[in-house]
């Protein structure tokens, strides 16, 4: 064996295990509760509220608080539960 083909398959078997590893890294979902500080820019008559998300996006949510009264203008406990966006909630006033 050569000293050439022995470091050629060591390169070869470093950039297989990085591609693994950016591959697994890529896929890896992010399953944990978020919870932040936002503000209440508009409550309608429907129960729905609308708030500035950690990213900055305004976001139509519910309360997950029965008889919870937020106005315009309020801070709020805002949750994004496992990370799933299409679930994001009010759970407090501030």
């Amino acid at each position: 064996m050569s000293n050439i083909n022995k470091k050629q398959r060591d390169a070869e078997a470093l950039e297989s295990l990085i591609a693994s590893m950016w591959n697994m890294v890529n896929r890896q979902s992010y399953r944990f509760d978020q919870t932040f500080i936002s503000v209440v820019k508009n409550a309608s008559v429907n129960g729905t509220y609308v708030i500035i998300d950690n990213g900055g996006i305004e976001r139509t949510v519910k309360s997950s608080v029965p008889g919870l009264p937020v106005q315009a203008g309020k801070n709020v406990w805002v949750k994004i539960p496992s990370g799933d966006i299409n679930r994001i909630h009010i759970c407090g006033i501030v």
